[in-house]
């Protein structure tokens, strides 16, 4: 059975290149590489820089659409200037040297954001809308307690149940909310209950990134899904490297 890769873009690893530009993600940027040779060694004809159009359909007789997910954007006033970054740009240019960076977004992506640029020595505050951060289903436990442990280490500051309401004049006016909190038997742990309270800061932003998740791009599949056409990876769900490889590993064992 042979098979034709199709990509508009001109270089195979779609936003996992991304996802390994970190330093420290030595590993990552292997497994690219692997793949690469797997494909060339396997003698696939890979088609770059090219649009997959819904008439090519017909020379097919099994069509895999794995045109990935696109970032989320945010409408927040002030979001337009060109300091408001997003974290694919930032991933692949590395080049942030403000000192002062606001992350709106505490994924994984946003917490390792975090991490690097607190390790070189940049006043990070993290802002995430969730009580919780690094809700990131199937990260090892072992990932999770040392990202935490390095975000505390360099001082990394946390705001949880928050979100940016505006930025301007250099400032991420944040807000955020507090609950009442009870202890681990369910009880008051302070005296006077603050019930749902809301306070707005300004923090200072040299540089705001926003990493607040992707939403899969299936513009091509809608055009052509039918019997034979399957849609997999993050176009069908943004998830882990790890689900995206599997999919595709079984879609394939079924063909």
């Amino acid at each position: 059975m042979s098979s034709l890769p199709i990509l508009q873009k001109d270089v195979l690893g779609g936003v996992f290149i991304a996802a390994a530009a970190f330093d420290f993600k030595e590993d990552d940027r292997r497994l690219i590489e692997w793949y690469r040779k797997q494909v060339r060694d396997a003698g696939v004809n890979v088609l770059l820089n090219t649009e997959f159009k819904p008439e090519n359909k017909a020379g097919y007789d099994e069509v895999i659409v794995a045109t990935g997910a696109k970032e989320k954007k945010l409408s927040i006033p002030g979001f337009d200037q060109p300091n408001v970054r997003y974290a694919v740009d930032v991933l692949m240019n590395q080049n942030i040297q403000d000192q002062n960076v606001v992350i709106v977004g505490a994924g994984l992506t946003g917490c390792e954001l975090a991490y690097d640029l607190a390790r070189k020595n940049k006043k990070v505050t993290l802002v995430e809308a969730c009580p919780t951060i690094l809700n990131v289903e199937g990260l090892a436990a072992p990932n999770y307690n040392c990202l935490m442990d390095l975000m505390e280490y360099y001082k990394v500051d946390i705001l949880k149940n928050s979100h940016v309401v505006k930025y301007e004049d250099g400032k991420a006016y944040i807000e955020t909310v507090t609950y009442n909190e009870p202890n681990i038997r369910g009880r008051a742990i302070c005296q006077n209950l603050p019930g749902i309270h809301r306070t707005v800061q300004p923090v200072e932003a040299d540089t705001v990134i926003v990493s607040v998740g992707y939403a899969p791009d299936q513009e091509l599949y809608e055009t052509v899904k039918g019997d034979h056409v399957h849609l997999i990876g993050d176009a069908a769900l943004p998830a882990n490297l790890l689900r995206s490889i599997w999919s595709a590993y079984i879609l394939c064992l079924n063909i």
